[in-house]
């Protein structure tokens, strides 16, 4: 019997995660460089955020996540695309839904807030309700196109997306 040590290097990451997604690992960086990144994102960056759709299961690919500049500087964010899936894939997870409540009566006034609430086996096996995160349209909104637009939309995905944070 041999005494040597082996050493055994571990898969490289872009290789492994373009082998999921069928591509080669040139091409799969190549992908994710042009459809997740923002001007001034460096090798270290992309880096970050190849390790996190990795260690999450996200795929980039399908911006499930991306690369954004903050006034903290390049940070990965995840968005409702890829909270969804973090979601429902989570083991204690049953369902969800996202109620939104309005000034006066639903579509012919303003949406004032949106709660979302999470149904778990735990919470279901212990004979309690779902778990409930109220989101507060003023205490969100931004001046953004998407909040402009949509801002009933967004207050529900903000709604998810902490929901799911705070009950997993």
């Amino acid at each position: 019997m041999s005494t040597e040590l082996v050493t055994v290097k571990p898969a490289m990451l872009i290789p492994r995660l373009a082998e999921q997604a069928g591509l080669d690992p040139a091409k799969f960086y190549a992908v994710v460089k042009a459809t997740c990144g923002c001007q001034g994102a460096s090798e270290e960056h992309f880096a970050t955020l190849l390790m996190v759709a990795d260690k999450y299961k996200l795929n980039p690919a399908v911006r499930q996540l991306y690369l954004v500049p903050t006034k903290k500087g390049i940070e990965v964010i995840i968005p409702i695309d890829g909270w969804v899936p973090l979601l429902v894939n989570h083991p204690d997870y049953f369902a969800h839904e996202v109620e939104y409540h309005w000034e006066d009566k639903p579509f012919a006034s303003r949406c004032l807030a949106a709660t979302c609430r999470i149904w778990t086996r735990s919470r279901n096996a212990a004979g309690m309700g779902p778990f409930c995160h109220p989101e507060i349209m003023s205490e969100c909104s931004r001046d953004t196109g998407p909040w402009k637009s949509h801002p009933c939309r967004m207050i529900g995905h903000k709604a998810i997306i902490q929901g799911a944070r705070r009950c997993f």
